[in-house]
């Protein structure tokens, strides 16, 4: 699900080990929130989400044994991308299907933009892994979408407050001193371009987001 910040996994680097844990612990608590979502999904969809955890746990496995292989020890994901599964946890806790197919789809974009944009910039094996996994989360994006053009009207602030609350989450990390200025670099062009993406890909179907101006307004 949702992973960022580039990596190039010929020149290895602590920071590097870190980038590939977060995928591979992005994949490992997407399981876990979708299988909690498919307990209040509406019946209609509740398969759909069954083949999107299959598609998860393959994820998980991919990314396991790549960290197997190049002999890389996880000890959790980083603080910012921890506050987005954070908020998509309180979503499903709610059992808030409007708000969680919301942060979702969110997040199956960053997860996107983050991939194609650091594919060839990792070892040829890394990449195969990838551009399997590319292909489901373009699915699982497709299918967030569709959701969403189901129950947007009416539901306008509550898909409002998930877009502004992830963008808190992001204006906050470039002010995170726990970051390193080129850390917060490569995460500002991914989410910049993600956003600007599924701004887009939402204003197809009807659907106003807020802008990065509205979420520094709401963060102040």
């Amino acid at each position: 699900m949702l992973h960022f910040l580039a990596v190039n996994l010929n020149h290895y680097s602590m920071q590097d080990d870190e980038v590939l844990c977060n995928y591979q612990k992005g994949e490992e608590r997407g399981v876990t929130l979708l299988r909690q979502l498919k307990t209040f999904a509406p019946e209609e969809v509740t398969e759909e989400i069954a083949a999107q955890i299959i598609d998860e746990l393959k994820h998980d496995r991919l990314f396991s044994g790549r960290l197997k292989d190049l002999d890389i020890d996880c000890f959790g994901m980083n603080h910012s991308l921890e506050a987005v599964y954070d908020l998509a946890q309180e979503c499903v806790d709610r059992k808030d299907w409007i708000q969680s197919i919301t942060i979702q789809t969110v997040i199956e974009e960053l997860a996107m933009a983050t991939f194609t944009d650091h594919l060839q910039e990792l070892d040829p094996a890394t990449q195969e892994v990838l551009r399997e996994i590319i292909h489901d989360e373009a699915r699982h994006l497709a299918f967030g979408v569709r959701e969403l053009s189901k129950i947007a009207k009416g539901n306008e602030a509550k898909i409002k407050q998930i877009h502004l609350r992830v963008l808190e989450i992001f204006i906050a990390t470039l002010k995170d001193k726990r970051f390193t200025k080129d850390q917060i670099g490569r995460m500002n062009k991914t989410v910049v371009k993600a956003y600007t993406m599924h701004k887009t890909r939402l204003s197809r179907i009807g659907i106003k987001i807020p802008t990065v101006k509205e979420a520094l307004f709401t963060h102040h």
